[in-house]
């Protein structure tokens, strides 16, 4: 099935490149939706900020609903490409559902 991985969970994902470093992007993500308490009635949990030599990350849980992985990978100079990546959802019915959600936040960058 269409976003099933090998556990049998969901995953679903969205991305968008801005003109900005890594560093700035997340904190554009984090400015824009850091104080969102929950997606699609979904309890966000306690973000953790992190980075490593090529990317940087802002992560969360979702009550119910998986886990959010927000990267930003330097893409040429002066750009980014700024992901969210969804993981464990358990069902795939709501893939699409979370997609235009994650895009219509990207869009907001």
């Amino acid at each position: 099935m269409p976003g099933q991985s090998s556990t049998g969970t969901f995953r679903v994902s969205a991305s968008r490149t801005v003109g900005l470093d890594r560093d700035a992007a997340i904190e554009a993500w984090v400015a824009a939706h850091g104080t969102v308490a929950e997606h699609l009635g979904h309890r966000a949990g306690e973000p953790r900020p992190s980075r490593t030599e090529k990317r940087s990350f802002w992560r969360f849980g979702l009550e119910g609903a998986g886990r959010v992985e927000v990267s930003a990978t330097p893409k040429g100079e002066d750009r980014v490409v700024l992901a969210v990546s969804q993981t464990g959802l358990p069902d795939g019915g709501r893939i699409e559902e979370w997609r235009a959600h994650w895009k219509a936040l990207l869009d907001g960058i």
